[in-house]
């Protein structure tokens, strides 16, 4: 009977392990969203891809007389498309919150008309962000902003109406695509990539960010004759029939292939 018990537990107890090792990046976001968005907000502070997308005081056109809270830049100019609906929303949403501080900055509307609130928003949104289902995009506005577009633009035709109007959404937007194209010598049998952001976002969550089925943020290359929109820098996880390896991949310093294309070649 001793035996048994012990057996059972020894089950129990290598089950729970298992359980726990096979815990993929997405579930710990979900088990705790708040700590891994800020980690990704701060991620995007240091990023200088992010920052080229932040509007700033010497890029501000002075005689527009308008100012938006959101803008049609989002987090694919920087880190290309991603699949995982959850992580992506996190990370647009702390791109979203940065550029609305950023913007406001450059307004002239006092902080105290603006910073709490928006902080506030973002306390209360993480969570929700974290769980949708769907894409959040917000380029045409929401509830939150046009609150508080509408609460600054009051502040203004009471205060001073040389400050820009504040307008709760994005304005003409359009479309910018690079497709890369990986080629790989010999083919490979499977091609796997994964932005640097996600890559060490798996680090920061201590798992182990080579390990697709860890770190499942890992975006299937299909077919080395279809390109796909990628920006930033990139980890490819290239396997081929006696061999794998991770390579290193910055999509600004690819060759041009012409008709919007760039090429990125590996060797075995």
């Amino acid at each position: 009977m001793m035996l048994r018990q012990l057996t059972a537990g020894t089950m129990i107890a290598s089950m729970l392990c298992s359980t726990a090792i096979a815990e993929t990046s997405t579930q710990k976001m979900v088990d705790d969203p708040k700590s891994n968005y800020f980690f990704i907000k701060k991620y995007l502070k240091s990023d200088q891809r992010i920052n080229s997308l932040m509007p700033s005081g010497t890029d501000i056109d002075i005689n527009d007389d308008r100012r938006t809270l959101m803008t049609c830049s989002d987090t694919t100019l920087a880190f290309g498309q991603q699949k995982k609906i959850k992580s992506t929303n996190l990370i647009n949403f702390a791109f979203e919150m940065l550029y609305m501080e950023a913007m406001l900055k450059t307004t002239g509307y006092p902080t105290s008309t603006w910073a709490s609130k928006i902080s506030a928003y973002e306390r209360d949104s993480i969570i929700a962000v974290s769980l949708s289902r769907k894409m959040v995009d917000n380029r045409n506005g929401n509830s939150f902003t046009k609150r508080l577009a509408a609460e600054l633009n009051d502040y203004r035709r009471k205060n001073n109406r040389r400050l820009p109007v504040i307008l709760p959404t994005a304005t003409e937007c359009g479309d910018g695509e690079i497709d890369v194209k990986i080629v790989t010598d010999p083919k490979a049998i499977r091609v796997q990539f994964i932005n640097k952001i996600y890559f060490d976002l798996c680090k920061f969550q201590k798992l182990d960010a080579s390990k697709p089925s860890e770190c499942d943020h890992y975006t299937d290359y299909a077919s080395e004759k279809d390109g796909i929109y990628m920006a930033g820098r990139y980890k490819v996880l290239v396997t081929w029939t006696n061999s794998s390896k991770i390579f290193d991949m910055d999509v600004d310093n690819l060759r041009d292939g012409g008709a919007g294309t760039r090429i990125w070649r590996v060797s075995q």
